[in-house]
């Protein structure tokens, strides 16, 4: 089984990638094993490496949840116009699992959804139709995106804006009011 996994975002040019959702469908973990988060960019497959995060403990994610990774440093700013956020499993034993949730097919049959993930093959990136005769993937990665050249308009929204929640605490039913301070 490949233990590294990749996929393509579109439309990321100018973007700042605060960090990635990885939605896990099963874990199992020793101690030691672990998950690297990469991020590429390429024209059609992942190509040029622009960061790796150090290794994240397996035993940290949990099964059937989503996990957020944020980027260190003020996250990563993108030039290109398709990023490639990859996964690998570093196993310490054999029976180390770390399953993501993925799609391979459109259900509907109307073509909707296009292949996006790709699956590292020893030294080459392969989309996932390739490897799997010919059935279209994507991987359930979310990306948390900024668009830096609006900033200035969502810091001007968030400092004249108020959120009220009550009750507070609640056991049930709750309120959330926003407030304009224009």
């Amino acid at each position: 089984p490949n233990s590294k996994v990749a996929e393509s975002f579109g439309n990321m040019a100018s973007k700042k990638i605060e960090g990635v959702y990885l939605s896990v469908a099963k874990r199992n973990s020793t101690a030691g094993s672990g998950v690297k988060l990469s991020f590429y960019d390429g024209s059609s497959s992942p190509e040029n490496l622009l960061l790796e995060l150090p290794s994240i403990p397996l035993s940290t994610f949990s099964a059937n949840c989503e996990k957020f990774i944020p980027i260190p440093n003020g996250g990563l700013m993108s030039t290109s116009n398709t990023i490639y956020v990859a996964y690998e499993l570093t196993m310490a034993s054999a029976g180390d699992t770390l399953s993501l949730f993925y799609s391979t097919h459109d259900k509907l049959g109307n073509g909707r959804l296009s292949n996006s993930a790709f699956l590292f093959d020893k030294s080459n990136w392969l989309p996932f139709s390739t490897l799997y005769s010919g059935e279209k993937g994507a991987v359930w990665l979310d990306l948390v995106v900024s668009d830096p050249v609006n900033n200035s308009l969502h810091k001007h929204l968030a400092d004249n804006l108020n959120v009220n929640i009550y009750p507070n605490p609640t056991l049930g039913e709750f309120n959330i009011e926003i407030v304009n301070n224009e």
